[in-house]
């Protein structure tokens, strides 16, 4: 609808590109990505979700270049984010990412049958292997999240941000904790970090709305509930 009503619109095409990229389409995410760069070449998003593309369609090469520049950039979450993804590249070998995918449809596997312990050895197992990599801290965070061990979430959670500064997930899971729990400021900091790192993450309108609710703050809570849906 975005584009229907204004052609020229890099952001919209970012995040139609972010999209293809989830559901794996990637010559698809490419060639909307390539057209967003074309409208504006000063996004670094963009140049980080191409990276990523080419990255997974195997062409780490081409995704080395993309990171290269995005890392360029003064924004310390796209710096941040693109030295994340080329240390990955610099320091992988495919055996151990190989392995790495093992125990992630272990965990995956584990946690649908709530065998926490046994899917927690997994995350662990990744976090020995590759510390920089953030899908063992999240997959921890997402345990102690469940089990309701708060601290130790929001600490596993919060090692996940460090080694990928655009985890915007582990940024919402945070905040839900905190909404939980009452702790409103410490909610908006990571709802508005979250923002801060260019997400199409759905849920940060959603956790605004419930913050919002709980802070007497109706019309605003409205307002981001409507985002949401």
């Amino acid at each position: 609808k975005a584009l229907s009503l204004k052609k020229d619109y890099p952001e919209a095409l970012i995040v139609s590109g972010k999209l293809y990229i989830i559901e794996n389409n990637f010559k698809e995410g490419i060639n909307i990505l390539e057209k967003a760069i074309k409208l504006n070449s000063n996004l670094p998003l963009a140049y980080i979700y191409e990276g990523e593309a080419f990255y997974k369609s195997g062409d780490k090469a081409r995704a080395k270049t993309l990171f290269k520049q995005a890392s360029s950039y003064k924004d310390e979450h796209i710096a941040a984010s693109a030295n994340m993804w080329l240390r990955k590249i610099d320091g992988e070998k495919p055996e151990i990412e190989q392995k790495i995918q093992q125990y992630l449809d272990s965990a995956e596997t584990f946690m649908e049958q709530l065998d926490y312990v046994s899917a927690g050895q997994a995350y662990q197992n990744i976090i020995t292997i590759n510390p920089d990599d953030d899908r063992g801290y999240f997959g921890m965070g997402q345990i102690h999240n469940l089990k309701k061990n708060n601290d130790l979430a929001i600490n596993y959670f919060n090692k996940a941000i460090e080694c990928n500064p655009l985890n915007t997930e582990a940024m919402c899971n945070i905040a839900s904790i905190y909404i939980n729990s009452n702790d409103h400021n410490q909610a908006n900091k990571y709802l508005f970090m979250a923002q801060e790192a260019g997400s199409s993450e759905p849920n940060i309108h959603y956790l605004l709305g419930i913050l919002y609710d709980k802070k007497g703050q109706k019309q605003e809570a409205l307002k981001e509930l409507n985002l949401y849906m």
